[in-house]
């Protein structure tokens, strides 16, 4: 039985991607924020309003897709590549900037280390 893809998460741990997944989970590479808060920690893994959303990561994707269309047929230079890790740094900047302009959505407390479960960015 396959496991269902909930986000971009599951999609990268479902393709081997595992510097991906672990970027998104905090387990690979933790950066600190100035603040102490762990760039992971803007992350809701899935969430509708997260850049991890499977329909948010098919949206951008397709963001992509029109740019290259603009880079190669009006500025004639090659298209991005894009790569899974390259993806989910992506998604967590995106995260963050959404977080810096939307004080709703806070990350966790500085205090907290990074995660090592695979389904979650809050520590337990």
């Amino acid at each position: 039985m396959q496991a269902q893809t909930e986000s971009a998460y599951d999609f990268f741990r479902a393709q081997g991607s595992d510097v991906a997944a672990g970027l998104l989970n905090g387990t690979v590479g933790p950066r600190v924020m100035k603040d102490g808060t762990y760039l992971h920690s803007y992350t809701q893994l899935g969430s509708a309003t997260d850049a991890t959303s499977l329909a948010n990561m098919l949206a951008s994707l397709d963001m992509l897709e029109e740019m290259n269309k603009v880079r190669t047929q009006v500025e004639h230079i090659g298209e991005l590549k894009v790569t899974d890790t390259a993806m989910a740094y992506t998604m967590l900047a995106a995260n963050w900037s959404s977080c810096a302009t939307t004080p709703a959505r806070s990350p966790a407390p500085p205090s907290r280390a990074p995660e090592t479960s695979a389904r979650s960015t809050s520590p337990t």
